[in-house]
């Protein structure tokens, strides 16, 4: 006699869609571990992870995947350096034949990179479907590379996949409604993993010799901060006049000039720190792993309590409600 329901070997799961991950970047890593633990605890889902190679340094890549649980790369491009034009067109190159060995269903990208340009490029000539995750961002300065591949990837992509209900009301001010979805910021969910005890087992806060709720950190990467040594001499001055007890600059890639004039403005107004970071700058760009702390806050709310003002050129508001009219005769 046949064995009952619970006895019977259960049906293998049908894979259905493939969906090829395309990073390259410190913060793509970060966000692309949060959708690919969902994509792994679902069913009839399988991804093709491609690292278009963008953020090379160790410290800057291979690590989130170690301590992020983020699939391997099946494909690494192996792609960095050069200017924009010449580091997204040898994406262009080595995505397709990817794609074409790959065939998958979607591709999938995320935030605002070279490598996030590439990508939302080759699925649309190739006619891939394509979604981009953080999508409706807007700084309102085309000025910045950044917004330049944010407004082309929203523009081509088939799904958008936006973090706030302003950036919903921004691709609808560029006139794309279709396949728009507030789904939220997926940097919660890696924080919700962080403080679940995902990842390196490691106490930031402990480390620096901080107590709980008694700090603020600011990051300051913008070229227009950091290129501009008159700029940077008053950002540094600034945090200095501010109260602030320590100023480093962690995961920043100091430019030529950037960082004799980054360590001039310590000597000036940190001497008590010079010593240790021009020994941690010595022969090397980027800090060392054990003083890398990923740290994230929710900015908006952040903003909203302390009055920070919106700095846009453009302000834009959700159109007024529609006046009722009637009709007389």
């Amino acid at each position: 006699m046949p064995g009952s329901a619970s006895d019977r070997p259960s049906a293998p799961v049908v894979v259905t869609l493939k969906i090829l991950t395309i990073v390259g970047a410190r913060p793509q890593f970060i966000k692309a571990a949060a959708v690919s633990r969902a994509i792994a605890e679902t069913g009839g889902l399988s991804e093709v992870m491609v690292h278009t190679g963008q953020h090379f340094d160790p410290n800057m890549s291979a690590v989130f995947f170690e301590e992020l649980s983020i699939p391997m790369p099946r494909h690494h491009l192996d792609i960095n350096g050069g200017g924009h034009g010449e580091m997204t067109g040898r994406m262009l190159m080595a995505i397709e034949p990817v794609v074409l060995v790959e065939k998958p269903d979607w591709v999938v990208v995320y935030g605002d990179t070279n490598s996030t340009l590439a990508g939302s490029l080759v699925a649309a000539k190739m006619h891939i479907p394509l979604a981009h995750v953080e999508a409706g961002l807007r700084s309102f300065n085309r000025r910045m590379p950044e917004e330049i591949n944010r407004i082309v990837s929203d523009h081509l992509a088939n799904r958008n996949f936006c973090p706030t209900s302003a950036a919903v009301f921004n691709l609808a001010a560029e006139g794309v409604t279709n396949g728009v979805h507030n789904v939220g910021d997926v940097m919660y969910d890696a924080t919700l993993f962080a403080i679940e005890g995902g990842g390196k087992d490691s106490d930031p806060v402990a480390d620096l010799g901080l107590a709980p709720k008694s700090y603020a950190l600011a990051t300051i990467h913008r070229p227009e901060n950091t290129d501009d040594p008159e700029q940077l001499r008053e950002v540094v001055q600034a945090a200095r006049e501010a109260g602030a007890t320590g100023i480093w600059a962690n995961l920043l890639f100091l430019r030529p000039g950037t960082r004799e004039h980054f360590l001039e403005h310590l000597a000036e107004d940190w001497p008590e720190q010079l010593s240790a970071c021009e020994e941690l700058y010595s022969g090397r760009a980027y800090l060392g792993s054990d003083d890398q702390k990923p740290v994230r806050s929710e900015v908006s709310r952040l903003a909203r309590e302390l009055g920070i003002r919106d700095r846009r050129r453009i302000r834009l508001a959700p159109p007024p409600e529609p006046e009722q009219l009637s009709l007389t005769v």
